[in-house]
C-alpha cells in the first residue's frame, strides 16, 4: 500500500508539472498567434472586395497572364484575385526566365515605413516563385522574393523590404538604400526552365510596419 501511495503521489506531481508546462506553452503560443494575426489583419492594403483595385495585367503580358476577381476561392471576405499564367517559348527566345505580372500603372503608395510586404497565396504546387517590385521616393526600383510555390492551398508569403540583392535594385539614385515613402508596383510569378502554366489565387496584400527607430 505504501509503495502504491508513493507512486500515486509521484504521478500526481508529474501530471501537475506537465499541466503547468502545457498551460505556459499554450499561453505563449496564443500570444504569438495573436501578434501575427494582428499584424496581418491590421495592415491590409488590397483585399479585392471591391474589384481588382487598380491591379491589372499589362498589355505586353496579355498572352502570358489573365487576372479577374473570383468568389470561388478566397482567404477572407467574399472575393480574391484569380491569376492564370502560361509560359510559352517564342521563336528566337533563348531566355530561360519567364514571368507573369500583376501590376499598377502608377504604383500604390504605401503608408509609413513598411518593414515587410506579404500576400496570401492559394498555391497549385507549380514550383514557381513569387516576388514584389516597388519603387522608392528617388525612383529607385527594388525586387524582393517571397518564396517558392511548393504547396497547395492557402499560405501567407512575405519578405522584408530590405531583402533585395545587389542585382535587384536599379534606377533613381541607385544607392541600395530605401528612401521612403515607397510605391508597390507589381506582384510577379516567376519561373525558370521553359514553358508551364498554372492558376493561383491572391488575397489580402498587406504590409507590416515598425517604429521609425527600428527601421
Amino acid at each position: 500500500m505504501g509503495k502504491r501511495r508513493k507512486i500515486s503521489n509521484l504521478v500526481r506531481i508529474v501530471l501537475k508539472v506537465l499541466g503547468v508546462v502545457l498551460l505556459v506553452e499554450g499561453m505563449i503560443g496564443s500570444l504569438y498567434s495573436a501578434e501575427i494575426k494582428d499584424k496581418i489583419r491590421g495592415k491590409i492594403i488590397t483585399d479585392f472586395e471591391s474589384g481588382l483595385d487598380g491591379w491589372k495585367v499589362p498589355e505586353r503580358q496579355k498572352e502570358a497572364a489573365t487576372a479577374r476577381v473570383s468568389s470561388l476561392v478566397k482567404h477572407s471576405g467574399k472575393y480574391s484575385c484569380e491569376f492564370s499564367f502560361k509560359f510559352e517559348p517564342k521563336p528566337g527566345d533563348k531566355s530561360k526566365t519567364k514571368f507573369a505580372v500583376l501590376w499598377m500603372s502608377y504604383g500604390k503608395m504605401l503608408p509609413g515605413k513598411p518593414e515587410a510586404l506579404g500576400v496570401w497565396v492559394y498555391g497549385d504546387k507549380c514550383m514557381r516563385y513569387i516576388r514584389f517590385t516597388f519603387q522608392d521616393s528617388t525612383g529607385e526600383n527594388f525586387i524582393i522574393r517571397l518564396g517558392r510555390i511548393n504547396f497547395k492551398g492557402w499560405k501567407f508569403m512575405q519578405a522584408k523590404v530590405n531583402s533585395f540583392t545587389r542585382t535587384t535594385h536599379w534606377g533613381g539614385n541607385n544607392d541600395g538604400v530605401i528612401d521612403y515613402p515607397i510605391r508597390l508596383f507589381s506582384l510577379q510569378v516567376v519561373g525558370w526552365g521553359g514553358p508551364g502554366e498554372g492558376k493561383l489565387y491572391f488575397d489580402d496584400i498587406q504590409i507590416v510596419e515598425v517604429k521609425d527607430e527600428d527601421i
